[in-house]
């Protein structure tokens, strides 16, 4: 005879442990809302620091939004950006950005996902009504007239609202039968640390490479970079089937020597670049947030930032709902999260994708037009400063 499973009340569910669901969770447990996080692996293993690590960038703006709603201030920890340099590979055309033109002191910081989740899950440990559930897998979703429902291996979880942060490839996205776009860019990011002698001082540097852009990111400790380089799909396996000292070759002869010497710290990476969205904001009371509801390509650094920008609009909205009186999880709520989000996400988007096509690109009269725009752009003051507020999430 098959047992009936538990059932567990709250007043938000959360779909997702990475840093949007401790986010989430974190933010609305301070509102006064019983939550709960629910994740499929483990919280501690996604807290282990890994080589290589993803590194995010997060801007100024992103930082504020953080510090509004939970209070940690982010510009107290990793790398902080103290200066951009895009350049065209083998060229004198540059573009530089510098935060003190917009009299600040830093276009944010650089920091490895497993420290971010780490610091988020210390936090969302402190929350008396933040409850985190782990080796919870979902089997089934719905929405009923006054609860969202989640079926897990653990019980059923109801609650008036329910966040969808699982990621890109989401399992509640789909089991909510909601309709997602993809779009394969043909292309793979190469990931790896390295370490160097002299250091870095806090610049990122963005190269345009025949081959395809080469960014080099400052880590912590000043002594450390990490590398993404966007290749070809069929580049990039021909990359990685190399062997380590061809391999170490040609990202020296890339990277340069500005640093001094340089050492490879972790084995090179590729992940498959895609672009995967939905215009489909929420079914019933779920509401889809992040990389479930839109998954960028990396060349601008800006998918973490997007996705702090939704939260921000819909912990906003809950808020709102709760000096209302209304319930958190109605229309209103809904459609106020769609009309508030939709046009920034498109237009991130939609840029994200031209800057890979318009970057990535060798043909010589694209080549040349990007060269004559960098300097364009560096030497009209009000124009680079458009670009530095972009770059800073102000």
């Amino acid at each position: 005879m098959k047992r009936n499973k538990a059932v567990s009340i709250f007043d938000t569910l959360i779909i997702g442990g990475g840093y949007l669901g401790l986010l989430s969770g974190i933010a609305l447990a301070k509102l006064g809302l019983k939550t709960a996080v629910l994740e499929k692996g483990s919280f501690d293993s996604m807290a282990q620091s890994h080589s290589p690590c993803r590194l995010f960038a997060i801007s100024q703006g992103s930082c504020k939004i953080i510090k509004q709603h939970l209070g940690l201030d982010l510009l107290s920890f990793g790398q902080k950006i103290n200066h951009i340099r895009v350049m065209e590979f083998n060229t004198d055309a540059h573009l530089d950005f510098d935060p003190k033109d917009l009299h600040l002191s830093s276009f944010g910081i650089m920091i490895e996902e497993s420290k971010l989740h780490a610091m988020l899950l210390l936090e969302a440990r402190k929350q008396e009504g933040l409850t985190l559930i782990d080796g919870c897998k979902i089997h089934d979703v719905m929405n009923t007239e006054d609860f969202a429902e989640i079926t897990t291996e653990k019980g059923i979880y109801k609650a008036d609202l329910a966040l969808v942060c699982d990621g890109k490839n989401s399992l509640v996205r789909s089991l909510l039968g909601i309709e997602t776009h993809t779009k394969s860019y043909n292309q793979i990011g190469i990931v790896c640390d390295i370490t160097h002698k002299l250091s870095h001082h806090g610049i990122a540097i963005e190269k345009f490479i025949p081959q395809g852009p080469f960014a080099i990111l400052p880590k912590e400790g000043g002594h450390e970079s990490s590398i993404v380089w966007t290749l070809e799909t069929k580049l990039a396996h021909t990359l990685l089937a190399l062997d380590e000292d061809s391999q170490f070759a040609l990202l020296k002869e890339r990277f340069g020597d500005h640093l001094g010497k340089i050492k490879i710290k972790s084995k090179l990476k590729g992940y498959p670049l895609e672009l995967k969205y939905t215009t489909q904001y929420s079914n019933g009371r779920f509401y889809l947030v992040g990389d479930a509801l839109h998954a960028i390509h990396p060349i601008a650094g800006q998918g973490l930032n997007l996705s702090v920008r939704d939260f921000d609009v819909l912990v906003k909205a809950v808020s709102e709902s709760m000096s209302q009186g209304l319930n958190i999880g109605a229309n209103y709520n809904i459609l106020k999260y769609f009309k508030s989000r939709h046009f920034d996400n498109q237009v991130m988007m939609e840029c994200t994708t031209v800057l890979n096509t318009l970057f990535a690109n060798n043909i010589h009269a694209i080549k040349c037009a990007r060269s004559i725009g960098l300097d364009l752009v560096n030497n009209i003051p009000a124009l680079k400063k458009i670009f530095m507020l972009y770059a800073s999430g102000q």
